[in-house]
């Protein structure tokens, strides 16, 4: 029953890291209008308040909140489920893992022509502009790499890694994602507003980073992951403003945001009827035989 219940998660696992299962620490129960449209604008301000240290006092509270947790064992449930999913991913790594990426992939080039028919005829919408930007961000290869690296520690556990570097990536990961539960059960309790989330959120993920670049330096360090690190890092800015918006077109096409122009209303259309089909293939692949 656990495994059948972790199929949409090992789907998101094996998507492209662009289009997955970006900000899953979100709860459930999160109403519906606190689905927000994503803004380059916060991107940039929440990377120039961390850089200026306005960011400090909340990254020491949430450590402090972290370890105090984890002295009681009370992500014992969430570390289980993460251990859990990083054993099905394995198995579903190699032939049956690569036709759904191959099926998924052409899927969502398919969707994206589609969304910017929508983004030609109305020009001057934020969303146009938003989608065109997530459409056409086209990372080099070194860079997607970089990400997809990123992407496979994510879904790791304790002790997968290959070498000691890549044990501390994992941990490092581990870390900040049980931090990113955290708040994310803060906004479903109302503790905090969605805007606050999403700052949070990216400042988290920016901090990860940090860390990940400090574990990768002396002399003896892996010269390949290094430069995978500092590239993902790099280019973070990009990959969450792209993700958000697909996240934000996906809350769309699941009817748990009201579009607000003629131009997102087409766009839900779109997203409704592919969203449907991805569906299909999770079931495709997945659940059947399950």
């Amino acid at each position: 029953m656990k495994k059948f219940l972790l199929v949409p998660f090992v789907a998101a696992s094996l998507m492209l890291p662009l289009v997955a299962k970006e900000d899953t620490t979100k709860i459930e129960s999160v109403k519906s209008e606190q689905v927000v449209a994503p803004q380059q604008k916060l991107i940039d301000e929440v990377l120039s308040d961390y850089r200026e240290g306005r960011y400090n006092n909340f990254l020491k509270s949430i450590d402090a909140s972290y370890k105090e947790k984890s002295k009681k064992w009370e992500f014992n449930s969430a570390l289980e489920e993460r251990k859990k999913l990083s054993e099905i991913v394995t198995d579903y790594q190699g032939e049956k893992g690569d036709a759904f990426k191959k099926e998924i992939a052409a899927l969502h080039e398919a969707q994206n022509r589609e969304l910017v028919e929508v983004c030609i005829d109305n020009p001057c919408e934020k969303i146009s502009s938003e989608v065109r930007d997530m459409v056409f961000f086209s990372p080099n290869p070194h860079e997607l790499e970089s990400i997809e690296y990123i992407h496979q520690l994510s879904n790791k556990f304790k002790g997968d890694g290959v070498t000691p570097l890549e044990n501390n990536l994992i941990n490092i990961d581990t870390e900040f994602w049980l931090k990113g539960l955290s708040i994310g059960v803060a906004l479903s309790q109302g503790q905090i507003d969605q805007e606050t989330f999403q700052k949070q959120y990216l400042v988290l993920q920016v901090e990860k980073m940090k860390q990940m670049k400090d574990a990768c330096q002396g002399d003896l360090v892996d010269v390949k992951i290094k430069s995978y690190i500092d590239t993902a890092a790099e280019v973070l800015p990009k990959v969450k403003a792209s993700a958000s918006t697909r996240q934000y077109l996906t809350a769309l096409g699941r009817d748990k945001v009201t579009p607000k122009c003629d131009t997102e209303k087409k766009m839900q259309t779109i997203m409704a009827s592919y969203l449907q089909k991805e569906d299909a293939l999770v079931e495709k692949h997945f659940q059947s035989g399950q």
